[in-house]
């Protein structure tokens, strides 16, 4: 009704009536929508200057803040010149505003996200998650936030989202309850027990020691039941968690880790898109990148104050201090093999005591290797008792002499002989 009461070809067809004596002033200000007075000022008006009264008076102007073709077709540019990225438009906005590129294709002049959002549109280009609300049948009741930063981490790793160069990488990802802040964040092959570990080191160098980690229930968290026990990295990062106080809390639902979740979805589509933007092509750069831009850059547009400023992040005790390696590490189980030595990913170890000197043990002897999370074996632990380790060689590149090598042909011909 209100877009008929401003149309001026109904405006005019009402004052016509009007003036033809068809229907009463009264009548024509409630089709109008005006008042009694206006309605013989229209008359009036329409009488002296005809149809035209009715146009609005800014109709056939150029808008003054209409942006000029040429800088639309730098923004349109702008666009296509960080491919093969693919930008939803809010993130094309905020991510060229932060490194400047925007300012220099406007030429310094101060754009809306908006007006830049339908100059893309304008040019038949579509942001890559527009999709339509189609609603929820189930909806997840909400939980709360907890009060205070510390008191709750939700972890979670994104698995196949991540390329680089044809490979694909593992997100790793904490998330404090409290503020919704990334408190560490590490790129692996694919998920593994030592990116938690560095995400645990992370958090621990950075902010203290959490009162709770919560996850999902994945094996490395949790013990799967096997009738066999596995001493691999299944249970590794829930020992570390309990020598350190620390509570772990399993679910097996993804929305109960809702901000995890959805900064995953986020990191998808915005994080993947500023690498390939940045030619990042390694590893080290993608974890460098993460750490340095990424991660503060999303804190401080994404962080949420606590409900409470008491934080139950706790500093680390001396003790637990000083054996920080020994806890945030992978214990496996090795034997001790003729010539006194372990073998440990391809390269052999002698046990040493405190005083430096060789200690002889039993071949066969099973015990259980300690090494860091970036797989460096630092101990051996028998019988209540850690011995250092020392590098003696590998056997990585061991040859296997030939059948028709001299220092086997006699055992050959003698064979045949027989």
């Amino acid at each position: 009704m209100d877009r008929l009461v401003k149309d001026p070809r109904h405006r005019e067809s009402v004052i016509r009536l009007y003036i033809a004596g068809s229907i009463t002033r009264k009548q024509a200000s409630i089709r109008l929508g005006v008042s009694i007075a206006y309605v013989s000022t229209l008359k009036r008006r329409y009488l002296k200057e005809g149809k035209d009264v009715f146009r609005h008076g800014n109709t056939g102007r150029t808008n003054s803040r209409k942006v000029d073709e040429v800088i639309e077709t730098r923004v349109i540019d702008l666009y296509h010149s960080l491919s093969p990225a693919e930008f939803n438009f809010t993130h094309f906005c905020q991510y060229t505003r932060a490194d400047g590129s925007l300012y220099q294709a406007t030429g310094g002049m101060e754009i809306s996200d908006k007006t830049i959002i339908r100059i893309l549109s304008r040019h038949g280009l579509r942001s890559p998650s527009s999709h339509r609300n189609k609603g929820k049948k189930h909806i997840h009741p909400l939980r709360p936030r907890r009060l205070c930063p510390g008191e709750l981490v939700q972890l979670d790793a994104c698995i196949d989202y991540f390329t680089l160069s044809s490979t694909k990488l593992a997100l790793h990802v904490a998330i404090d309850d409290a503020t919704s802040l990334i408190v560490g964040a590490h790129f692996d092959y694919q998920e593994t027990t030592e990116s938690y570990f560095h995400i645990l080191k992370d958090i621990i160098d950075h902010y203290g020691i959490p009162g709770a980690f919560y996850t999902d229930n994945r094996t490395s968290f949790i013990s799967s039941g096997d009738s066999k026990p596995k001493q691999d990295s299944r249970v590794q990062f829930r020992r570390a968690c309990q020598t350190l106080g620390i509570e772990l809390i399993t679910t097996s639902t993804a929305q109960a880790k809702g901000r995890v979740e959805r900064f995953m979805r986020t990191a998808q589509d915005r994080l993947s898109n500023e690498l390939k933007a940045n030619g990042i092509s390694s590893i080290d750069q993608a974890n460098d990148y993460l750490k340095q831009v990424f991660i503060p850059s999303h804190n401080q547009r994404y962080g949420a104050p606590p409900g409470s400023s008491q934080s139950v992040f706790s500093e680390l005790e001396p003790q637990l201090k000083q054996n920080l390696d020994y806890i945030l590490a992978l214990h496996h189980t090795r034997t001790i093999l003729n010539g006194n030595v372990i073998s440990y990913h391809g390269k052999q170890y002698l046990p040493i005591e405190t005083n430096g000197e060789i200690s002889l043990l039993p071949s066969g002897t099973k015990v259980k290797v300690i090494a860091t999370y970036d797989q460096q074996p630092i101990a051996i632990f028998h019988q209540g008792k850690y011995y250092r380790l020392k590098h003696v060689g590998s056997n990585e590149h061991y040859a296997t002499p030939g059948s028709n090598h001299p220092w086997r042909r006699f055992i050959y011909d003698s064979k045949k002989r027989v």
